[in-house]
């Protein structure tokens, strides 16, 4: 039998939606200032690029209740 409470699962799952999050974030931002960077170099100065919305606490927050009910529902 686990140890683990079910505070601990909690905070748990938060950081693990919190690093997918900001792993998707960085990803996203670094493709963008790359495409950004060849393109300025092929041609005239392009307009710099959107960039990727900086992950939030409700988007936390809605990654780790997706991940729960996953794992609630793995049997």
């Amino acid at each position: 039998m686990s140890d683990t409470s079910p505070f601990k699962i909690r905070l748990e799952l938060l950081q693990m939606a919190k690093d997918l999050l900001m792993d998707e974030y960085y990803t996203k931002k670094e493709i963008s200032l790359e495409y950004w960077r060849e393109t300025k170099n092929n041609s005239n100065t392009p307009s710099f690029p959107e960039m990727p919305a900086y992950p939030t606490e409700l988007d936390i927050l809605r990654k780790a209740s997706i991940l729960n009910d996953f794992i609630s529902k793995a049997k």
